[in-house]
């Protein structure tokens, strides 16, 4: 690839909200749940509890005359209940709920920043979720 050619990322998207331009930090973080027992004058036990729901957590700026506009259809979806599919560049969709959103600065000349948190919904408990009275 050549220096001034770019590469197109899918816009990120979640449930029915789509942004306008993706955020410009983005870390996913994968684990595992880990629970180590202190045992009186022996090695620790470590027990492997299985895989932790990935943490996805970024940062961006809405802009324009939309800005806030686009922050409040974001933050709408905060009073929505149960995951939605959530959509990053580059990735496989996973279903998740938006845990955390959060205004970075005041609404300004066209510039809203934001940070927010989702937590992924593994598929099987999306199904109970989704068969839950």
């Amino acid at each position: 690839m050549k220096g001034d050619e770019r590469v197109e990322l899918p816009t990120m998207r979640y449930k029915d909200y789509v942004f306008r331009y993706n955020p410009s930090k983005l870390s996913i973080l994968a684990g595992r749940r880990v629970r180590e027992l202190a045992r009186p004058f022996l090695a620790s036990a470590v027990q492997d509890m299985g895989p932790a729901a990935r943490r996805i957590t970024g940062e961006g700026e809405f802009f324009g005359q939309e800005a806030f506009a686009d922050f409040t259809g974001l933050a709408a979806l905060m009073k929505e209940e149960g995951p939605g599919e959530l959509v990053l560049p580059g990735m496989e969709p996973m279903n998740a709920l938006l845990e955390e959103l959060q205004m970075l600065s005041e609404p300004g000349p066209g510039c809203i920043g934001y940070r927010f948190v989702f937590v992924e919904v593994p598929s099987e408990q999306t199904a109970v979720l989704q068969n839950s009275p």
